[in-house]
């Protein structure tokens, strides 16, 4: 309808508002699709106000840390991979030289001294791997707490939405006190006879008006019902992402463990050393040993490999962008989000207006139903409007 003055304002902050929630949910759910498909260059690209700007800050920075701890587990993982590769060409070395070193103390030492180096080789991979699971560690703690974060911002906007539901249900109680007064004042028109027929015709148009604003408010909760259907699915998508986190967690606490055992491993070689440089005399039985001992490092070796390619395999199944942080663009969400067709009748004689609401399944509408077609608020309803 056409206002003016502080109706025309409220009427234009309403549409504004509930343009800006609507196109948020929207987005969220394609979103929230995308990273359910463990796509992590999802982020929210709209620019909104108040609360679902919050949101998206704190979303995409959630995604930005993901990213890069993802980029990051790949990184230990292949220098996991190295070392053990290294270890095992060494340890099979080793165990070759070790029957030459038997005839000669010369050559012995010369190989105590390689296998020396790569001892202490091995060790400074594995305390920069450790290192590294550390930094990926607090990452996903920083992930998790972004997700809490996101959870109570849901939580807010479903609360605004109970709100505004108050206020609908307040406009069609209003709507249906003006129906029951115009049929009164009908009433009374036809006693007065000739005289009330001018003020019957006002009556009847103020009945009018208010069916329609009943109905009107009937087709504004349903849409509001479906924005909270829409909220609820977020919270249960935060609630994937947020076990999906605690999964990584634990993987990332077995290869720091996996981590301490190499190194102590490590420390023990280089005793071993120590102890072989110190006792020449002893040679046969040190060579003796050392064959021993490069066999199971290359048995460790091959272990440490075939966990480092399991946990690549599993880093594979999320989609990273070219710098490991989800920061480029990527092709179009991953599900598409459906949208259901509803017909509101805003006044007698003009067109039906027909708007398109999503459900999270399909592509986004053509043409959008606008806010300020449906129903204008009073003065004293902007107020608690505010508190979105």
């Amino acid at each position: 309808g056409e206002y003016k003055g502080d109706h025309a304002r409220l009427k234009n902050s309403l549409n504004a508002a509930m343009e800006n929630l609507q196109e948020f949910v929207q987005e969220s759910v394609g979103v929230m699709n995308r990273l359910a498909a463990f796509d992590l260059t999802a982020r929210i690209e709209g620019n909104y106000k108040g609360g679902p700007a919050q949101i998206k800050d704190s979303f995409n920075a959630a995604m930005e840390n993901l990213g890069e701890f993802v980029h990051q587990v790949a990184i230990a993982a292949e220098q996991i991979a190295s070392a053990a590769e290294q270890t095992s060409s060494g340890s099979q070395s080793l165990s070759q030289n070790s029957s030459e070193q038997a005839s000669s103390v010369e050559e012995v030492t010369s190989s105590l001294q390689e296998l020396s180096s790569m001892v202490a080789q091995n060790a400074d991979s594995v305390k920069e791997g450790k290192s590294v699971a550390d930094t990926a560690n607090s990452s996903i703690r920083k992930g998790i707490e972004y997700m809490n974060q996101l959870t109570d911002a849901v939580d807010k906007i479903k609360t605004s939405s109970e709100k505004t539901s108050k206020i609908i249900k307040t406009i069609d109680e209003i709507a249906f006190q003006t129906n029951l007064l115009a049929l009164n004042a009908a009433v009374e028109a036809a006693r007065a006879g000739e005289a009330g027929k001018g003020f019957a015709v006002v009556a009847e148009e103020v009945r009018n008006l208010a069916m329609r604003s009943a109905e009107a408010a009937k087709e504004t909760a349903s849409l509001i019902e479906e924005s909270n259907s829409s909220v609820g699915y977020c919270a249960d998508t935060n609630q994937k992402v947020t076990e999906i986190f605690d999964e990584i967690t634990k993987n990332v606490d077995k290869l720091t463990q996996m981590m301490n055992e190499i190194a102590a491993a490590s420390e023990e070689q280089k005793q071993g050393v120590e102890q072989i440089n110190t006792a020449m005399d002893q040679i046969n039985q040190a060579v003796q040993q050392n064959a021993a001992n490069a066999e199971e490092s290359a048995s460790s070796a091959e272990e440490l490999a075939s966990q480092a390619e399991e946990l690549r395999s599993m880093i594979a199944n999320f989609k990273l962008s070219e710098n490991g942080n989800g920061k480029q663009q990527v092709s179009p969400a991953v599900a598409a989000t459906k949208y259901t067709k509803h017909t509101i009748e805003i006044q007698p004689g003009k067109k039906a207006v027909e708007v398109e609401s999503g459900d999270g399944n399909g592509d986004k509408p053509k043409s959008e139903l606008k806010p300020q077609e449906i129903i204008p608020f009073e003065d004293d309803d902007m107020e608690t409007l505010r508190d979105f």
